[in-house]
């Protein structure tokens, strides 16, 4: 298999993933198989060849991470209605008085703004996705609801990333990795990291990005993700191979191909 032949396979298996997302099939098993496949198409190439194949892949895995991992509740009846109403705002605060069943509903628009958000990214429309999450930040903030937010931010910086707006996304990142930090839950830590490790490695910054991604690699081990352990094996070799340190990159290779299923 050539250089350029390479991409064919790699892109195929991207886009039959973001299909799948697209249709809003989010089930665990597809990643699996797509990372899988991924990987072992870059496991038949030369070293030479597997530095411009893991250079595509790393472009896309900040968004296969992100779409997979921040999937919510489904879009419902009462988040069209809410933005159907003129004024958003009195549609909250009329429709709720402050019991048990209020949380309740303001997450349930807040959970189906971010799924709205979701589709628009997917569709490319960046701007009503962005606009969907700051509204369902503003709902969030008023229940306390850290979780939603932390998502929220955590796409916010990724719509920002995809306008290569790196200051912008950086912040939105550190922002969603302090939430999932202080909540505890690694699996969001681990992702954010490795949008923080992308966001460096494309400004240029590869001891930094090198730091990122060796943070994500220690979360995802400990979380005994096979697929994190992929994705960070390949970042960190791809950033060895962009120092010319071609025993570390081999290492971090190995360690890919170790967890492969093919």
């Amino acid at each position: 298999m050539n250089g350029g032949d390479i991409f064919i396979p790699i892109i195929d298996a991207l886009l039959n993933l973001q299909r799948n997302i697209a249709t809003q099939n989010q089930e665990d098993g597809m990643y699996k198989e797509t990372v899988n496949y991924i990987a072992g198409i870059l496991k038949t190439t030369s070293i030479p060849n597997v530095i411009t194949a893991v250079s595509t892949l790393v472009l896309a895995v900040v968004a296969v991470l992100s779409l997979i991992y921040r999937n919510e509740a489904p879009r419902t009846v009462v988040t069209q209605e809410y933005l159907n109403t003129g004024s958003k705002t009195n549609y909250i605060n009329t429709s709720t008085s402050g019991n048990v069943s209020d949380f309740s509903k303001k997450r349930t628009v807040a959970n189906g703004l971010r799924e709205l958000a979701r589709d628009a990214q997917v569709e490319g429309d960046l701007d009503k996705a962005r606009d969907r999450l700051e509204q369902s930040i503003n709902i969030d903030k008023e229940i306390d609801n850290k979780e939603g937010m932390a998502v929220a931010f955590s796409n916010l910086g990724l719509i920002a990333s995809a306008q290569h707006k790196w200051d912008e996304a950086e912040g939105y990142h550190n922002d969603s990795l302090t939430m999932e930090t202080a909540l505890g839950r690694r699996d969001g830590m681990a992702a954010d990291l490795n949008n923080l490790g992308f966001i460096a490695q494309t400004r240029g910054d590869l001891k930094k990005a090198e730091d990122y991604y060796k943070k994500a690699l220690s979360l995802y081990e400990r979380l005994r993700s096979k697929e994190g352990i992929i994705i960070q094996s390949n970042n960190l070799s791809t950033i060895y191979l962009m120092q010319g340190k071609l025993d570390d990159a081999k290492y971090y290779r190995r360690s890919l191909f170790s967890k492969v299923d093919i």
